[in-house]
């Protein structure tokens, strides 16, 4: 396989996981803002259909399970393996001891059918970040490389 086919994708994994991540944050956010009965009476879009909530806790959960796995093993067959090469993944998201406790906790909560929070929500935004970041570098990449 080519550079630009490994690179590309690369890219598109990570891509695909912040827009997931992202989608499922997106929604659960929405539905703790609709539980303001105010907000929503101004702004009713808003509301989530329960499907959609089950879809993003679903979602979510499955990517966290994936970090889950990953910090107790970081087997090379894991999808965040290729993330390990990213400085801020490693300094944020792996090595960081209350961060690792924070997605444990996150994911409790979703194996146990409970709400996250909005901080619990927020927390999860810094890894949307990290992969925001990783794809953006990588997508410089494939613009200037010749395939």
């Amino acid at each position: 396989m080519s550079d630009f086919t490994l690179l590309y994708k690369k890219y598109s994994s990570v891509s695909n996981l912040t827009n997931e991540l992202n989608g499922s944050v997106i929604v659960l956010k929405r539905r703790n803002m609709a539980a303001n009965k105010k907000i929503l009476e101004t702004h009713p879009r808003l509301q989530v259909a329960d499907e959609e909530v089950a879809k993003a806790n679903r979602e979510l959960l499955n990517i966290l399970a994936t970090l889950e796995a990953f910090y107790d093993k970081q087997d090379s067959s894991n999808s965040l393996y290729q993330l390990s090469e990213n400085q801020l993944f490693r300094k944020y998201i792996l090595e960081n001891v209350e961060y690792r406790e924070q997605v444990k906790q996150a994911a409790a909560k979703l194996r146990n059918h409970q709400h996250l929070s909005n901080k619990d929500l927020g927390d999860i935004d810094r890894f949307i970040s990290i992969l925001d970041n990783e794809a953006s570098v990588l997508y410089r990449k494939l613009r200037s490389s010749r395939g």
